[in-house]
């Protein structure tokens, strides 16, 4: 479970990619800074990965996968990891609910426990959060 959440969190930080904006989690605590281009960093300004297009990589330029418009995640070999619905409610491969980001951008995992906020982001990019790992 702890897994999951560091997961959801940087995943948080990559949405917001091209927005220019801050990541907090269940404490208002800022998690990461996501400049114009795509970058992410965390807290203490270290460079984290990037978001470019529909494709993801992590802090050494390695590709992980990607997230389609129509909400399907998709692993760097294109194997369907899961999917964000219309509703922001994010289920993996076997279609097992996961969690949700809510219209404004609060994050809940399965349990409906409040994991954080990003705020404008596209549902799709914070659903990212579910399914890879960036450390």
């Amino acid at each position: 479970m702890q897994k999951r959440i560091i997961i959801l969190q940087f995943l948080i930080c990559l949405a917001v990619a091209g927005f220019g904006q801050s990541v907090y989690d269940s404490s208002n605590r800022l998690i990461a800074k996501i400049d114009k281009s795509g970058r992410v960093y965390d807290h203490t300004n270290s460079y984290l990965g990037k978001f470019s297009g529909d494709n993801i990589y992590n802090w050494s330029n390695f590709f992980l996968g990607k997230i389609r418009e129509d909400g399907h995640i998709y692993d760097r070999n294109n194997a369907f990891l899961g999917k964000v619905d219309n509703n922001g409610r994010v289920y993996d491969r076997n279609n097992s609910y996961l969690g949700k980001v809510d219209a404004n951008g609060r994050i809940y995992n399965a349990n409906n426990n409040y994991l954080g906020s990003a705020k404008e982001i596209p549902t799709r990019y914070v659903a990212v959060f579910f399914f890879f790992n960036f450390f």
